[in-house]
């Protein structure tokens, strides 16, 4: 594999910020993979985010995409090959489900044309691919958040860009949406070759789908590399500040939590984030 998304030595704070959230970020993209983005909040992965969709402009450093500084692609040809899905979207009132998704069909439109059939056939697809289309002629504001959170999956979905940046794809989502939408990125990587860069929490997801895991603390990178290497005790005492155990059996990752780092005892004992008995092989033969 061979990058086609790079940061080199970023440096980058947001507009109303003095101080930089992230320092010296270097971070590739391998082709064709899932890059799972963790760490505590506050650690730069939204932010790194950004910078890779230039949305952001770095205070410093630069963002290559196939070895070309994006600062040099145009809008429309970055969105061909781009397509981002923010933490908090913002969405205009009154547009219903189905006027989202075609939003990510405009990067594919003339100007002044309406619709194609492929657009329908694309907007189509992505709705049914999140589960969405019994929800398709329901305005956005209207939906729970997990609902509406697969909206705004589906418009990312149709806007058929070969790099998917997804922020907290899973975040809302009840537990058979959530497993199913695992899946579906597990599929994208699999049968399509997209690559994905997703923000994830729950760090057992992150093992389940990612082929390599990036370690933010701090705005900078603690470490990068397969699941297996990054995801360990040490790693979730140094970044995360928890005494923990990690567990991998059978293909599944359980991440069990003890206390806070130099605490005497659990107040609510030992806590475990399984995967709700989504274990990584059963998420595979879905996919």
């Amino acid at each position: 594999m061979s990058a086609i998304l790079r940061a080199t030595g970023i440096h980058a704070r947001h507009p109303t910020s003095e101080h930089d959230a992230l320092r010296d970020l270097t971070l590739g993209v391998e082709r064709g993979e899932i890059l799972a983005l963790v760490g505590p909040n506050g650690s730069g992965k939204s932010t790194t985010l950004a910078v890779l969709a230039n949305t952001l402009r770095p205070r410093r450093g630069t963002v290559h995409l196939d070895g070309t500084d994006v600062r040099r692609i145009g809008r429309k040809a970055f969105a061909l090959r781009v397509a981002r899905l923010a933490q908090h979207p913002v969405c205009p009132e009154g547009l219903t489900v189905e006027q989202l998704a075609f939003c990510g069909r405009h990067p594919h439109r003339r100007p002044f044309g309406g619709p194609a059939p492929r657009d329908r056939e694309v907007v189509r697809a992505a709705l049914d691919a999140v589960d969405a289309l019994a929800l398709r002629e329901r305005e956005v504001q209207t939906l729970s958040g997990g609902e509406r959170r697969r909206a705004w999956i589906a418009m990312a979905l149709s806007q058929e860009s070969e790099i998917l940046l997804l922020d907290e794809p899973t975040a809302a989502l009840d537990l058979r949406h959530r497993h199913e939408l695992l899946a579906l990125l597990l599929r994208l990587r699999r049968s399509e070759g997209r690559t994905l860069v997703v923000v994830l929490h729950d760090l057992e997801d992150a093992a389940a789908i990612a082929d390599r895991v990036a370690v933010l603390q701090a705005g900078r990178l603690y470490d990068i590399g397969a699941p297996a290497d990054c995801l360990t005790a040490r790693m979730l005492r140094d970044v995360f500040g928890v005494v923990a155990d990690v567990h991998r059996h059978d293909g599944r990752t359980t991440v069990t939590v003890h206390s806070p780092v130099g605490a005497t005892h659990s107040p609510v004992g030992a806590t475990t984030t399984s995967m709700k008995g989504a274990s990584t092989n059963a998420i595979a033969r879905m996919a």
